[in-house]
């Protein structure tokens, strides 16, 4: 689970991890999914609950990384989604996919893109994360506004 003692800094050095993390999920292939996933596992424990969000239904760490080993990346995809969090993917013609997530108890939806339904759905439920690490560091709504539609991140 996440650290509950995080300091200002190191939200802030969540934060930026976050958003490297948001930008590489929009941007990978296939190929990195792995690792994304992996990176998702990770950074999902270390910093959410200093923002206030519960993570509380996220799957084990372990038991993640295991259906990742056995080639499960949507099965690990929606453990780290949480059985609490609601999403909803579409996919284009072009084979690429948007997600919308909706953290527990919250009501804005976050949407990305990804090139697989996993890369979409850990981008989504990233951005999601990092409005609730913005809120937290008290970062003005709209000052990311620019940064968001370059990485093709809506919310609303």
């Amino acid at each position: 689970m996440g650290q509950s003692g995080l300091t200002f800094m190191d939200a802030k050095a969540w934060h930026a991890q976050a958003w490297e993390f948001l930008c590489r999920c929009v941007a990978s292939s296939s190929v990195e999914l792995g690792g994304c996933i992996r990176e998702a596992n990770h950074l999902f424990r270390i910093g959410p609950e200093a923002f206030g969000v519960s993570l509380s239904s996220l799957g084990e760490e372990k038991a993640v990384a295991a259906l990742l080993d056995a080639g499960a990346s949507e099965s690990a995809t929606f453990a780290l989604l949480g059985r609490e969090t609601a999403f909803m993917v579409s996919r284009a013609v072009s084979g690429s996919y948007l997600a919308t997530v909706v953290l527990p108890g919250r009501t804005e939806e976050f949407t990305a893109r990804g090139r697989t339904l996993e890369l979409a759905l850990l981008a989504a439920k990233t951005a999601a994360l990092l409005a609730e690490a913005e809120n937290a560091l008290g970062v003005p709504r709209d000052a990311l506004v620019p940064k968001r539609e370059k990485a093709g991140i809506q919310a609303g």
